[in-house]
């Protein structure tokens, strides 16, 4: 009754929107409403750390639609607004909740010689395919869920971009903080000898200095491009951010390299495949891992710490992936594997994508995670997950 009703109002307050759009003298307004409809089939290991006999489901159905604001004053100046209702993640069969999933502005100054950008926005960096180390808005990134992925950040930044390339000057603030919680950022980006170069670098009161890199450059006329991604950070991000680092060797006030290292390779079209390797310097061992587990079962079901973490916390990893849009017509097919190194377990994923109209389209996306006892995949609540989604736009 709840979705049906949220869904109802969804569509009322589009077609508002449209007509006051119409308007003579107004800034130019566009609206794009999106529902995604998806159902999860999961396969609980009871064997796992992280499992919740009374918590976890076999079967859940998720609710996540947006409604999209796009205003543009004379491609000078625009605002944003992307409110979304989803269905918690944590409390999936439970109601809806309300979230703004982008709220900014952009101006252009001087001219268009400067871009101000303030408030909340969707934005990712680096030639990575799996992750992004360099991208320093974006550290925390969920990166087993892309529904989670299109809430933005909080930011105010200004850019300035010339015939060399671009260099941005920005804030990103701690929410509900002081001011010197807050990282000041800075971003630039040019191209030499046709590599596309790319640095960023915040400060931060107590996690001092983080360094951001990465670069990236096609060869064999655009059939296939190599990419590098990482970053250095001066210090190791607080138990309370990352709660592995408790179980850690690399102390608060040691330095650590994250590094990812790959190619594509355009086999034809829109057919590609990838092949990523990383190393996560501060990333947990084998006996750290097995250590940081242990915590995890002796706690109690209903503790917030019995959930799986969204992000890796290995050390090294291989990754490989498939993707064609090529081979059945309006169908984009997706496989991927990653491997934690050390400990040999999997995470397998592929997905069908098919567009049924210009409005409607429909996934099924099954997901395995593998492994042995002790390792990062074979620990996690469910051995398998199976989505199968519906997603509508207008």
């Amino acid at each position: 009754m709840i979705r049906s009703a949220a869904i109802t109002l969804f569509a009322l307050v589009s077609g508002i929107a449209r007509a006051e759009g119409e308007s003579p003298g107004e800034p130019s307004i566009k609206v794009r409403p999106e529902v995604i409809y998806r159902q999860l089939s999961l396969a609980r290991r009871k064997s796992s750390a992280f499992h919740r006999p009374k918590e976890d489901k076999d079967t859940v159905d998720q609710l996540y639609a947006t409604l999209r604001y796009d205003l543009n004053w004379e491609y000078e100046d625009a605002a944003v607004l992307e409110a979304g209702i989803r269905t918690p993640r944590e409390s999936p069969n439970g109601g809806t909740e309300l979230v703004i999933q982008q709220g900014f502005i952009e101006s252009q100054l001087a001219g268009g010689l400067f871009l101000l950008t303030t408030g909340k926005k969707v934005e990712f960096d680096g030639p990575g395919i799996l992750m992004n180390p360099s991208d320093l808005l974006n550290e925390d990134k969920d990166l087993i869920d892309p529904l989670y992925q299109r809430e933005g950040k909080f930011f105010t930044r200004l850019a300035i971009s010339g015939v060399a390339g671009k260099v941005g000057l920005g804030f990103i603030p701690l929410r509900a903080a002081f001011a010197g919680k807050g990282k000041a950022w800075l971003q630039g980006q040019t191209q030499i000898a046709g590599i596309d170069l790319r640095l960023q670098a915040t400060m931060q009161s107590e996690d001092k200095a983080t360094t951001g890199f990465s670069a990236s450059r096609f060869f064999a006329g655009d059939r296939l491009e190599l990419h590098v991604d990482g970053r250095y950070q001066s210090r190791q991000r607080s138990p309370g951010e990352q709660r592995e680092r408790s179980f850690s060797s690399f102390k608060h006030l040691d330095p650590s390299m994250f590094v990812l290292a790959g190619g594509r390779f355009v086999i034809a079209g829109k057919r590609s495949a990838t092949i990523e390797f990383m190393q996560n310097q501060s990333g947990l061992d084998r006996k750290e891992f097995r250590d940081f587990l242990a915590s995890i079962e002796a706690q109690d079901e209903a503790s917030n710490d019995k959930k799986p973490d969204s992000r890796f916390l290995g050390r090294t990893y291989a990754f490989l992936a498939f993707h064609d849009e090529d081979s059945l017509p309006k169908t984009r097919i997706s496989a991927s594997v990653l491997q934690n190194a050390l400990d040999q377990s999997t995470f397998a994923s592929v997905e069908l994508r098919r567009s049924i109209s210009p409005l409607i389209s429909l996934s099924v996306n099954p997901t395995f995670f593998s492994g042995g006892t002790d390792s990062e995949f074979g620990e996690m609540p469910f051995s398998s997950i199976i989505y199968l989604q519906a997603t509508g736009r207008i």
